[in-house]
């Protein structure tokens, strides 16, 4: 199975005080580039969705995507940018303040969706769904289009619209989203 992995750098940054989390230091590396490493062997292609610091984005090496400003819904934004921009058939989604993503995430997705012959799957953890980290197939493009347009910001909610599965990983610590100054402080010792 061909995958792209997209990784969700576009958001604003509202809980970090506005800064661009995916270029915030985090034990000697950007948030980004803990990412990167721990997504590229599970994929045939990165994609970077990012709205601010194009430039930036790019030295990394990966094509980077903006989202439509008139589109803007938070990650299904980026979402819709990963799904129009992929040459693959799917794609995995994950946020670019994730350090810790399991290694096992695009294959434990994409065995999910092959079993169960669905659209789309993503991860669960003890604590919840988490949806952001998600494997979805192009041809829900069209749809996320329509549902952007009539508003829908949730992405849970468009998910579990169309076949889905669920995936569940023990370690939910793999998930943590260093969303606060005070959360990366707590894990950057």
């Amino acid at each position: 199975m061909d995958i792209t992995g997209c990784i969700l750098a576009g958001g604003q940054g509202s809980r970090m005080g506005g800064v661009d989390k995916g270029l915030v230091t985090f034990q000697q590396r950007t948030l980004i580039e803990h990412v990167i490493s721990r997504l590229q062997s599970q994929v045939q292609q990165i994609l970077i969705n990012a709205n601010r610091h194009l430039d930036i984005y790019s030295s990394f090496g990966y094509p980077v995507i903006e989202d439509h400003v008139e589109l803007y819904s938070g990650p299904l934004a980026g979402i819709e940018r990963g799904l129009f921009a992929t040459q693959t058939d799917w794609v995995a989604f994950v946020p670019c303040d994730s350090p810790f993503i399991p290694l096992n995430l695009v294959a434990s997705l994409a065995e999910a969706v092959t079993k169960q012959n669905s659209l789309c799957a993503y991860a669960l953890t003890k604590e919840g769904s988490q949806p952001v980290f998600c494997l979805i197939h192009r041809q829900l493009h069209d749809d996320l289009i329509e549902t952007l347009k009539a508003g829908d910001k949730k992405l849970l909610h468009w998910l579990q619209k169309h076949p889905y599965s669920e995936v569940l990983f023990e370690d939910s610590e793999l998930f943590i989203n260093l969303n606060t100054t005070k959360e990366l402080e707590r894990y950057n010792q």
